[in-house]
């Protein structure tokens, strides 16, 4: 019976313990109530890609995750400064509305000067 112990003994020690248990990966979905929150409101969109993605308008990419990872996407170097870039950029309608004023004004006093 020794025997049989110490062999039971040896087995343990050349066997390698168990594989550790792996965590199961999720893949996280695009949720329609992102687009409700004001801080995504304006530049985060679905994506034809998949339901796992989500995109980004400002940077126009495609990216995967969860509500933290859309917040992590938020707040990196990338999405900042295009979010800076965007903020200095006037509107098609208003740039057209500015310049017919400028013209009406200068045709104004063109009249004015002629009479």
């Amino acid at each position: 019976m020794s025997s049989d112990d110490s062999n039971d003994t040896d087995r343990e020690l050349q066997q390698p313990h168990m594989a550790k248990r792996r965590k199961k990966s999720y893949q996280h979905k695009f949720c329609a109530s992102w687009l409700k929150l004001p801080e995504f409101k304006s530049w985060l969109t679905e994506t034809k890609k998949g339901s796992t993605f989500y995109h980004c308008e400002v940077c126009q990419e495609d990216h995967t995750g969860d509500i933290s990872a859309v917040r992590k996407h938020f707040n990196s170097k990338q999405h900042i400064q295009g979010m800076k870039s965007i903020m200095n950029v006037l509107p098609i309608n208003q740039v057209m509305q500015n310049s017919r004023i400028v013209n009406l004004d200068n045709l104004t006093k063109e009249a004015a000067i002629r009479v």
